[in-house]
């Protein structure tokens, strides 16, 4: 359905160690593989909130300060969070495991004026240790086709321009709201985005290390900003977007459904 039918199925991808942050006494409640890879799975953007789509309880996974479909060019910033839900063991062993769920700050997702001519105009300003760090995008066009690249970038010192240092996502457009990401070295195809009657989706297709899960996210986010703004389309509200999902109504979180999500 998507970009070559005759990929083949790619290994596990990481690109470092996964972020761990969590209480002692908790355990993460993001199921992972064996070797500590978050599965595969399809994303969805609803509003300022990201859910899995697996299931209609799945409780949000990231959330960003502003929706990114009502973003403009005027717009300069905006905050990007990781839920961390986590489950403690109750003392008594009467009640049962208790849910616990906090956000952490990773990126913030950063426009630069023009006027500066800044070498990536929209970027990932990484606010925490342990993730992919800086990462800068940029438009990318060859012979029969076109799409976005996005680089590890460093600053050589505070308030200077962002540097590229490797390639982390080649995105590559096949067609009309459908772009395919792969990794840096071109060989392995990690996620699928669609976006279609204002509905944003990303289906990772392999586990990912956290580290490189989070910045694919937030990446998917930042191109997503600068494709609306200079669309200059108006953007569907919630309610609308809710309309549609109403369809499907299994990729639609539960939350949503109770008129419980902005």
């Amino acid at each position: 359905m998507f970009g070559d039918k005759s990929e083949k199925a790619t290994p596990p991808y990481s690109g470092g160690d996964p972020v761990a942050d969590v209480p002692p006494s908790y355990s993460e409640g993001v199921p992972t593989t064996s070797d500590g890879l978050i599965p595969a799975g399809t994303l969805l953007l609803a509003g300022t909130t990201i859910f899995n789509t697996a299931s209609a309880s799945s409780p949000p996974l990231y959330e960003l300060t502003y929706p990114i479909g009502h973003l403009r060019e005027s717009n300069t910033s905006v905050s990007f969070y990781r839920y961390e839900n986590s489950v403690r063991d109750s003392s008594s062993g009467i009640s049962g495991p208790q849910v616990a769920s906090r956000k952490k700050h990773i990126f913030d997702l950063k426009r630069d004026p023009t006027v500066t001519e800044p070498p990536f105009p929209y970027h990932l300003n990484s606010v925490s240790r342990g993730n992919v760090g800086h990462v800068g995008i940029k438009t990318h066009r060859r012979l029969g086709g076109s799409g976005y690249r996005a680089w590890r970038a460093t600053r050589a010192r505070e308030g200077a321009d962002l540097e590229a240092k490797e390639m982390l996502f080649n995105i590559k457009t096949r067609g009309s709201g459908r772009q395919e990401w792969r990794d840096g070295s071109d060989k392995a195809v990690l996620a699928h985005e669609t976006s279609e009657e204002g509905i944003h989706k990303l289906q990772i297709v392999v586990p990912l290390s956290q580290d490189i899960r989070d910045g694919l996210v937030a990446t998917w986010c930042l191109r997503l900003w600068w494709e609306i703004a200079v669309s200059k389309v108006e953007p569907f509200s919630w309610s609308e977007v809710k309309n549609v999902l109403q369809y499907n109504s299994k990729n639609l979180p539960s939350g949503a459904r109770l008129g419980l999500l902005p």
